[in-house]
């Protein structure tokens, strides 16, 4: 399963701030087996939304998000899930420093 973590940085707004900072988690069997990291640009929802299906990310974590953007990534399959869950998740935790 690969899980996306869209991270916004302050390093990153001086230059761009539609830039966010993506970690891409491929997970099997419990553990961690590859992780990638990518820059994207805001454009739109559905430049996100095709980069999400094309990495085939079943789950996304966000800072934080509202009740219509939850609905629309989960009518793609996509779970959506904010930085509050990866508290709770142990794996997770290095990547919230």
């Amino acid at each position: 399963m690969k899980i996306a973590m869209m991270l916004n940085s302050d390093k990153f707004s001086i230059l761009d701030k539609d830039i966010i900072h993506a970690f891409i988690l491929d997970i099997e069997d419990g553990f961690v087996v590859s992780i990638d990291d990518e820059f994207l640009t805001k454009k739109n929802v559905n430049y996100i939304s095709l980069w999400i299906i094309s990495k085939q990310i079943k789950e996304l974590y966000l800072q934080s998000v509202d009740d219509a953007t939850r609905s629309y990534f989960e009518r793609l399959g996509v779970a959506v899930k904010t930085y509050e869950d990866i508290k709770n998740n142990p794996m997770f935790i290095p990547y919230l420093i």
